[in-house]
């Protein structure tokens, strides 16, 4: 009966332990003391990509692996049973052509005799090579967003738009490893997006040549800009209609991010990698809301830089109204005026009429026009922009006088 008992209670252990090593998806494997295998997991000899137990048990490490990898568990299995303590959750990483190609979370345990004789050791590896992606990727993306919250700041510090443009695609460039970065701003009439500040040597003589893309056209930045949606290319070589840009021939990938402060789209951020397939949904995400704090950046700078300019202004015509009003005869102060303003404009072309006796109009102070200082220059009340503005007693503007019927040119 004793007998009996001890074979039922063998053979339950042996079933148990045989359905452990044959289902568990951890690599399991017990060695002997000189290091050969004395059983494994059917998940190590899938892992091993060999065929059968026979191919590993009473092998060691030297005939699987090599010389090198041999001796190493050889190592480790003395230094296991000359301390007698077990080494356990210790991270190994696994490299092929120089990158990891998966990892592996490892458990050695000493086994010793009733006597306390040495007999081998006990080895547990657990691929955990996905929680480490995962944790890989959430380090990534924190260290993205602090990078985003670090460029937002450094941005905020300016107002001067061309130098706020340059930090930013330096920064963007520099601290997300991209081989290119850009910023595109649309120009007045919304019809390109013309290059404002880019990185690297590329980035200057594209920028030196006035380099633009025409809003809708088939370029990624284009359709960004019509859209205001980020486009995103992640292997340039896979799409027919991408144009490679000479200057830039390492690109495999590139994605544009509008410039946008609510629905007014201001441009773009245009970045560039060497890698295929370098942004996923999340790099697109952190890269928007980088893009934005740029927008709002570009908008503050602008407001500043206009509000500069109108307050120069209101303080020029200040100074021709004074000098002006000091003239000794009206003909002096119109002519100080007539310059002056012209000056405060930015030398644009400026002219005074006056309604002369036969009810004509007549150009007899002006700046910027010079050919009319031989012939005086005359039109009716009523005909062209100006003798329409005299006629209604109202201001009128023109904003392309190509496209104006009644304006009469008076300067080609």
């Amino acid at each position: 009966e004793e007998m009996q008992k001890a074979l039922t209670a063998y053979d339950q252990e042996r079933f148990l332990l045989n359905s452990l090593m044959d289902s568990t998806p951890d690599q399991i494997y017990f060695k002997d003391q000189t290091g050969s295998y004395l059983r494994v997991s059917n998940s190590m000899i899938n892992a091993l990509g060999l065929g059968s137990p026979a191919d590993i048990i009473n092998h060691n490490d030297y005939e699987l692996f090599g010389e090198d990898a041999g001796e190493a568990a050889y190592q480790e299995l003395e230094y296991l049973l000359q301390q007698g303590e077990p080494k356990e959750d210790v991270l190994e990483s696994v490299s092929e052509d120089g990158q990891t190609s998966y990892w592996n979370q490892v458990t050695h345990i000493p086994l010793f005799t009733e006597g306390d004789q040495p007999y081998g050791v006990l080895g547990i590896q657990r691929d955990i090579t996905n929680l480490k992606t995962a944790e890989n990727i959430a380090q990534q993306r924190a260290q993205q967003v602090r990078t985003a919250a670090e460029i937002a700041r450094d941005t905020s510090g300016t107002l001067d738009l061309s130098e706020l443009l340059q930090k930013s695609v330096n920064l963007v460039r520099e601290r997300y490893g991209f081989y290119h970065a850009s910023v595109f701003l649309l120009d007045s009439i919304g019809e390109y997006a013309v290059l404002q500040e880019s990185t690297g040597e590329a980035g200057a003589r594209m920028k030196g040549a006035g380099h633009r893309l025409a809003v809708g056209s088939q370029s990624i930045v284009g359709q960004t800009t019509a859209t205001g949606a980020a486009l995103v290319v992640n292997d340039v070589r896979l799409d027919p209609t991408y144009y490679p840009n000479p200057l830039l021939p390492e690109t495999l990938s590139e994605a544009a991010i509008p410039l946008k402060v609510g629905d007014r789209i201001l441009g773009a951020l245009d970045v560039q990698s060497r890698r295929a397939n370098a942004f996923g949904d999340e790099d697109i995400s952190i890269l928007q809301i980088l893009a934005d704090q740029v927008a709002v950046a570009v908008t503050n700078a602008n407001l500043f830089t206009r509000t500069q300019e109108q307050i120069s202004k209101h303080r020029m015509l200040h100074q021709i109204t004074s000098a002006a009003s000091s003239s000794e005869t009206v003909q002096e102060a119109l002519n100080k005026a007539v310059q002056g303003l012209s000056l405060a404009l930015g030398n644009q072309r400026i002219g005074l009429f006056v309604a002369r006796v036969d009810g004509l109009l007549e150009m007899r102070y002006h700046a910027g026009y010079v050919e009319l200082d031989e012939a005086p220059l005359t039109v009716k009340v009523g005909e062209g922009v100006v003798g329409q503005a005299a006629a209604e007693r109202r201001p009128i503007l023109v904003v392309d006088t190509q496209a104006e019927p009644m304006y009469v040119p008076i300067d080609p």
